[in-house]
């Protein structure tokens, strides 16, 4: 499969037979042969918002998007600094159900960990993204 940079095309899962894959990594062992799944999707949306804090935009706040799920996939993670006017903006998220999450001094937590992330899961916004949606939210900061 050929693929140009700018097709805009999302790997959505891989999947292996004779190799371990955790997201988009791929480990291969001792295997000889090694066959790999890989769907990849156009489909993506838009979510933007603000960070709120006691009622006013929060400037330098980490914003994560976690996917929903009972062990979500982390390569699916995405996250942004706020703006100066606690504007956040994130692209080419493929479709799914996601939780929006804005953590004051946040960038020194590993946010990859499901069990970090979990704790803020609680205090964020739950969010449903379609082809070519464009999803506007306000999240509250935590800390």
């Amino acid at each position: 499969m050929t693929m140009s940079p700018s097709s805009a095309t999302l790997v959505k899962s891989i999947s292996a037979t004779g190799a371990r894959v955790s997201g988009h990594t791929i480990e291969i062992g001792s295997a000889r042969d090694v066959r790999l799944t890989v769907v990849v999707s156009k489909d993506s949306g838009t979510v933007t918002g603000l960070a709120v804090k006691n009622g006013k935009p929060a400037d330098g706040v980490l914003i994560l998007l976690v996917p929903q799920g009972p062990e979500p996939d982390s390569s699916l993670f995405r996250f942004d600094q706020t703006d100066s006017d606690g504007s956040f903006s994130l692209a080419r998220v493929l479709p799914g159900k996601y939780t929006v999450m804005a953590i004051e001094n946040g960038w020194d937590l590993e946010w990859s960990d499901p069990g970090v992330s979990q704790k803020y899961l609680a205090g964020g916004r739950a969010i449903q993204v379609s082809s070519d949606s464009k999803i506007k939210v306000n999240v509250d900061v935590q800390q």
